[in-house]
């Protein structure tokens, strides 16, 4: 089946087809595209891993969606797993703006600039964002001193950055289309009379959002290139810095940030006592060690503890709906380079296919179907079960469906404090979550391999699937 991944861009048109990413490079822009490829420095970066590997496709493939006589063909490398910039947390969504300026200014030293400013040309390979869009790399005009993509920037990076650091709204909200974002008088609306008072928001929203009713009421002209190229390369070039500069602060402001309660859930879980955690630690290690797995998705991972324990063997996705607990998760694995690659999203709810006809984007279950032999579901299935209200032969069809050969599941009794309080006394709704109807529609679908009871109540299984 092929999927239309990108077709907006008058200058190429990218496919996906039997594991193959062909973009299609207009002939309008094969000879400029070309030489932008062959120059050096554009290969410095594809060999630093910057820009997505990039080369000539080998035969006639076919995959190119409306290909025209004379376009060229280009092959580019596989990104491990793709995640969407509504499935970003805000520490991801800093260091992608902050690479794409830093990428900018790089570009400028030597005579290149990127024509487009948006998340949706980024992917993250782990915690590394990697720009995927290299067609969106063109050469600088002379004379030009203001980036021309520099009000996308601010919609699909900057302002939703202030929007969540400020106002607390998610990434997610503010990207459902990563090439519009947010624009100013939005956001100036959202955080309403107080944003006067600050002069950082004065600046960055009051003012832009001013700006643009009065410029949208006369005609736009395109400024003139200035008669010195040295000069408006300077100016050029202070402008991204002052934007790179408000990034890194907004980034700061994340990283200091707390409040969540998943964010301290492995200091202040009270239904584990120490050995419980010990032994639930142990356990994750023998599977482990018995199932090997490549790709592991830990599904509500929390702060990633057992996401950065199966890293160690494989590569792996995070999922966790709160931000806050993704931001660690990114934080914590960059720095431990453990490669765990962190995405918000709720499996309840699982992020569908957006954009033009709802095919420009995958949904997650068509990206994770089949793709995990080990999926973890770690005090999980309860809420689930008691808050989203998901029969438990359901989460279960779900688990057969994400894994291709093995689950590592915890079952909580309905006794348990955690299920009391997400229960609500309510116990009757909930009799398939009892043990022996949990154990039993589990064998339906999967061979029980290992079984560890904890000395909680909790117990942990290891199945195979059907």
């Amino acid at each position: 089946m092929s999927a239309l991944a990108s077709f907006r861009d008058p200058d190429a048109r990218l496919s996906i087809e039997g594991g193959r990413v062909i973009r299609t490079v207009r002939p309008g822009a094969v000879e400029r595209f070309a030489r932008t490829l062959a120059d050096p420095f554009i290969q410095s970066l594809l060999a630093s891993g910057k820009l997505v590997g990039t080369r000539l496709a080998e035969s006639e493939t076919g995959t190119a969606v409306g290909a025209d006589a004379g376009a060229v063909e280009y092959e580019h490398d596989l990104i491990p797993f793709v995640t969407y910039p509504n499935e970003w947390s805000p520490a991801m969504l800093a260091s992608a703006a902050e690479f794409v300026l830093s990428l900018n200014l790089d570009l400028l030293e030597h005579g290149y600039a990127l024509k487009d400013a948006t998340p949706a040309n980024i992917l993250f390979d782990a915690t590394t964002p990697v720009l995927v869009d290299v067609p969106s790399i063109v050469p600088r005009q002379t004379g030009t001193y203001i980036w021309t993509a520099q009000d996308q920037f601010e919609r699909t990076f900057l302002l939703p950055l202030i929007a969540n650091v400020e106002a607390g709204i998610p990434i997610s909200w503010s990207l459902q289309d990563p090439v519009r974002g947010i624009d100013h008088e939005t956001l100036a609306r959202v955080l309403g009379a107080g944003s006067w008072l600050k002069p950082s928001l004065l600046r960055s929203v009051v003012v832009p959002a001013m700006l643009t009713r009065r410029m949208s009421e006369s005609p736009h002209r395109a400024p003139k290139p200035m008669a010195r190229d040295g000069q408006a390369k300077f100016v050029l070039q202070r402008s991204l810095e002052a934007s790179l500069k408000k990034v890194r602060k907004l980034a700061r402001a994340i990283e200091k940030r707390s409040g969540s309660m998943w964010q301290e859930y492995t200091r202040t879980r009270s239904h584990y006592a120490d050995a419980d955690v010990a032994d639930k630690h142990a356990f994750v290690a023998q599977v482990l060690e018995r199932v090997t797995p490549r790709w592991v998705l830990d599904v509500g991972a929390n702060t990633g503890e057992f996401s950065r324990a199966a890293a160690s063997v494989a590569r792996v996705v995070a999922l966790d709906s709160d931000e806050a607990a993704a931001n660690r998760i990114f934080f914590e694995s960059g720095r431990d380079r453990s490669g765990v690659l962190p995405m918000v999203g709720d499996i309840a709810r699982p992020t569908p296919g957006y954009g033009w006809h709802n095919e420009e984007t995958a949904a997650f279950l068509e990206r994770a179907k089949g793709r995990f032999d080990l999926v973890l579901l770690l005090a999980v299935i309860h809420h689930l079960r008691a808050t989203s209200g998901i029969p438990m032969e359901r989460i279960l069809d779900l688990a057969r469906e994400l894994t291709s050969d093995h689950v590592l599941i915890e079952h909580v009794p309905l006794s348990d404090p955690m299920f009391q309080r997400l229960s609500r006394g309510r116990d009757e709704l909930f009799a398939d979550a009892e043990k022996p109807a949990f154990e039993a529609e589990l064998e339906r679908r999967f061979v029980i391999g290992l079984v560890r009871p904890l000395a909680n109540g909790r117990t942990l299984y290891l199945a195979a699937r059907r």
